[in-house]
């Protein structure tokens, strides 16, 4: 079977599994526990704070919904850098992308702590590993297979946490909207802005769906749906969340408690426990469902490509790069196993994330000169000074969230995540100076 006989048997996404995949993806078990400092920052005026993150997410995503409806992104960001930037930039990119893989296994040490607290009796180092483990299994089967299985744990999700907003609402307290209340913005602006950014990074991972480029039935069509809907969801659920974690019990009760300290208070046990099982873990599997094809869709490219071995991409019958996704396996395992300091995995690759979001809109910014037929045909096409502004706009607040984000990195932080940029870097010159490297033509399967 020839390369696109497998690509056009494997696209097998519509908009309702794609939207599964991009909903499971930004909804995160984090958000339980990031809405307590908010509210520590704003207040009661924390589901504000929440709205207005997810429309600024909106705007940070809006460049990639102009350019998901242009081209199909076979192999994700590394297409969208290859194609609009060029070929080495491309290969930096996606050889420092494996460098985000890294902190994969704080998934499973979440998923083990929310299942020890349902049944003490197990243990919650043995779930962390096996919970990978289960999903592997799942993805290996391949797309299809993960996508149903997204559908339902999706679903269950959105059940859960429409649960705790339900439930809340009920007991949300007489001041909920007295907008003049001290409670109301009581840093004011200076507290309602670090909220709002301290919530927005829930609130964009949902453009990673283009790494479905590949299996989408219509990726051009679906694809900028997908990060609507997702948008559009998040905002109803985000926003009810927030309302009822600041609006049941008083501020200084809730302000930098994690969300579970609400929900206990407003549910019976039963419900708690679904909510817990539904929202919190729901939230993780969902994720860690998602994970394992969104990561490997570039680096499968990669392989084909030279950047890596050209036998980590190899395959099996159902289709998915199974080397890669037992590389990925390894990533959320061996840290457990041997109780490595997830957090400094996290921070230490927080420089290379940020940079890899600038080259990305960086190279959206060429998408109207490159494929400028393809552009004016897009459903989302505007006038190119309209593109260009709106996309600019996205820029400065992307770099606007870095600088801020920045400002906690210690010195150690900068300089491992410098070090591992300047190895992922000169690893991609090593394999493309010696040859290692075979681009592909770029053919109608990449833009179309």
């Amino acid at each position: 079977m020839s390369e696109n006989q497998v690509q056009q048997k494997d696209q097998t996404l519509g908009l309702k599994e794609l939207t599964a995949l991009a909903t499971g993806t930004v909804i995160s078990a984090g958000l339980l526990t990031v809405i307590g400092p908010a509210i520590s920052l704003t207040g009661r005026s924390v589901w504000l704070a929440f709205a207005a993150a997810v429309l600024f997410g909106l705007l940070l995503n809006l460049p990639f919904i102009f350019l998901s409806s242009v081209i199909r992104l076979r192999g994700g960001n590394y297409s969208l850098v290859r194609l609009l930037l060029g070929d080495i930039p491309g290969g930096v990119l996606v050889v420092n992308l494996i460098f985000l893989q890294l902190p994969f296994a704080t998934s499973g040490i979440a998923m083990g702590m929310y299942i020890n607290s349902l049944w003490p009796f197990l243990n919650p180092k043995l779930i962390g590993v096996l919970t990978p483990t289960i999903f592997l299994l799942i993805n290996l089967l391949g797309i299809k297979s993960m996508s149903k299985v997204q559908n339902i744990i999706t679903v269950l999700l959105i059940a859960g946490l429409l649960l705790f907003i339900g439930t809340g609402t009920v007991h949300l307290n007489a001041g909920t909207f007295d907008f003049s209340s001290t409670d109301y913005f009581p840093k004011g602006w200076s507290g309602f802005s670090s909220a709002m950014i301290l919530l927005v990074f829930s609130t964009t991972m949902h453009q990673t769906v283009m790494n479905y480029g590949a299996n989408a039935k219509d990726a051009r069509r679906d694809m900028p749906w997908a990060i609507i809907i997702t948008t559009g969801i998040i905002l109803v659920i985000y926003t009810g969340m927030a309302l009822v974690a600041g609006n049941v019990l008083p501020v200084a009760q809730v302000a930098g408690k994690p969300l579970t300290l609400v929900a206990n208070k407003i549910m019976p046990q039963p419900l708690f426990f679904i909510f817990i099982l539904f929202g919190a873990v729901g939230a993780i599997a969902t994720t860690m469902n998602s994970l394992y094809a969104s990561a490997a869709k570039p680096m499968q490219l990669g392989c084909q490509d030279g950047w890596f071995p050209k036998s980590l991409g190899k395959l099996n019958r159902f289709d998915v790069p199974y080397r890669i996704y037992f590389i990925l396996y390894g990533f959320a395992v061996v840290p457990i196993l041997f109780d490595m300091p997830l957090n400094t995995l996290i921070n230490d690759t927080l420089l290379i994330q940020y940079l890899i979001k600038i080259i990305m809109l960086v190279a959206i910014l060429r998408m109207p000169t490159k494929y400028p037929e393809l552009w004016k045909a897009s459903r989302y096409h505007v006038p190119n000074p309209v593109f260009y502004t709106l996309t600019g706009i996205s820029f400065l607040a992307q770099i606007f969230l870095i600088v801020t984000a920045a400002g906690n990195l210690t010195t150690v932080i900068v300089t491992v995540s410098v070090a591992l940029l300047a190895l992922g870097c000169a690893y991609a010159f090593y394999r493309y100076k010696f040859g290692k490297v075979n681009l592909r033509e770029v053919s109608s399967q990449d833009i179309v």
